[in-house]
């Protein structure tokens, strides 16, 4: 499944930034305040460090770090916390 929001784009997160697609889920929009599509991403809070392949599409997945949940409706393009 393919996110149909890109965080880079909206500038919630670096573009160098190591970036995960979490799914997606119906939830309350505190901007709204009704219930709607929201989509999950991981990326890393803080400096990292970690391997991966060269080329390869950045992961946090062997990154230490923290690595923080970001969640954006779909309808406001908001951050939802």
């Amino acid at each position: 499944m393919k996110p149909t929001i890109n965080p880079v784009a909206l500038g919630y997160v670096n573009r160098r930034a190591p970036l995960d697609y979490l799914g997606s889920r119906q939830s309350q929009c505190p901007h709204e305040q009704t219930v709607t599509n929201q989509e999950g991403f991981r990326t890393m809070a803080s400096a990292y460090f970690g391997v991966g392949l060269p080329f390869g599409r950045k992961s946090t997945k062997g990154k230490l770090g923290s690595k923080v949940d970001l969640w954006i409706c779909t309808d406001c393009q908001k951050l939802v916390i």
